[in-house]
Protein backbone atom coordinates (compact mmCIF):
# COMPACT_ATOMS: atom_id res chain seq x y z
CA UNK A 1 0.00 0.00 0.00
CA UNK A 2 1.19 3.65 -0.95
CA UNK A 3 0.67 5.67 2.59
CA UNK A 4 1.91 9.08 1.83
CA UNK A 5 2.53 9.66 5.17
CA UNK A 6 5.23 7.37 5.19
CA UNK A 7 7.63 9.53 4.29
CA UNK A 8 7.69 13.22 4.90
CA UNK A 9 10.39 14.40 3.16
CA UNK A 10 9.07 13.33 0.03
CA UNK A 11 6.01 14.88 0.60
CA UNK A 12 7.49 18.32 1.62
CA UNK A 13 9.26 18.08 -1.80
CA UNK A 14 6.72 17.74 -3.74
CA UNK A 15 4.66 20.36 -1.92
CA UNK A 16 7.75 22.78 -2.22
CA UNK A 17 8.21 21.92 -6.00
CA UNK A 18 4.42 22.72 -6.40
CA UNK A 19 4.70 25.92 -4.75
CA UNK A 20 7.86 26.87 -6.80
CA UNK A 21 5.73 25.80 -10.54
CA UNK A 22 2.50 27.83 -9.12
CA UNK A 23 4.99 30.83 -8.00
CA UNK A 24 6.08 31.15 -11.13
CA UNK A 25 3.37 30.52 -13.61
CA UNK A 26 0.72 32.68 -11.48
CA UNK A 27 3.09 35.03 -10.29
CA UNK A 28 5.22 35.96 -13.40
CA UNK A 29 4.26 33.95 -16.63
CA UNK A 30 0.46 34.69 -16.33
CA UNK A 31 0.82 38.53 -15.20
CA UNK A 32 3.37 39.13 -18.38
CA UNK A 33 1.47 37.56 -20.52
CA UNK A 34 -1.70 39.72 -19.70
CA UNK A 35 0.15 42.73 -19.68
CA UNK A 36 1.47 41.88 -23.16
CA UNK A 37 -1.64 41.11 -25.02
CA UNK A 38 -3.08 44.43 -22.90
CA UNK A 39 -0.37 46.58 -24.70
CA UNK A 40 -0.47 44.67 -27.51
CA UNK A 41 -4.11 44.91 -28.45
CA UNK A 42 -5.24 47.76 -26.63
CA UNK A 43 -2.26 50.07 -26.36
CA UNK A 44 -4.50 52.74 -26.33
CA UNK A 45 -6.32 52.11 -23.23
CA UNK A 46 -3.95 49.71 -21.30
CA UNK A 47 -2.30 52.24 -19.23
CA UNK A 48 -4.93 53.94 -17.74
CA UNK A 49 -6.31 57.54 -18.58
CA UNK A 50 -2.77 59.39 -18.41
CA UNK A 51 -2.52 63.29 -18.77
CA UNK A 52 0.76 64.13 -20.23
CA UNK A 53 2.87 67.46 -20.22
CA UNK A 54 5.79 68.57 -22.58
CA UNK A 55 5.95 64.57 -22.86
CA UNK A 56 5.68 63.56 -19.17
CA UNK A 57 3.29 61.94 -17.36
CA UNK A 58 2.03 64.17 -14.79
CA UNK A 59 -1.28 62.45 -14.09
CA UNK A 60 -4.39 60.78 -14.34
CA UNK A 61 -7.38 62.05 -15.25
CA UNK A 62 -9.51 59.16 -12.58
CA UNK A 63 -7.78 60.62 -9.50
CA UNK A 64 -8.96 63.56 -7.83
CA UNK A 65 -12.64 63.52 -10.39
CA UNK A 66 -15.52 65.29 -8.55
CA UNK A 67 -18.37 62.88 -7.97
CA UNK A 68 -21.92 64.06 -6.84
CA UNK A 69 -24.00 62.05 -4.97
CA UNK A 70 -27.46 61.40 -7.05
CA UNK A 71 -30.21 63.54 -5.55
CA UNK A 72 -32.76 62.03 -3.03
Amino acid sequence: MNNSLGNPARLLGAGLRALLVLTVLCGVLYPLAVTGVAQTLLRHRANGSEITSDGRVVGSELIGQTYDLPPR
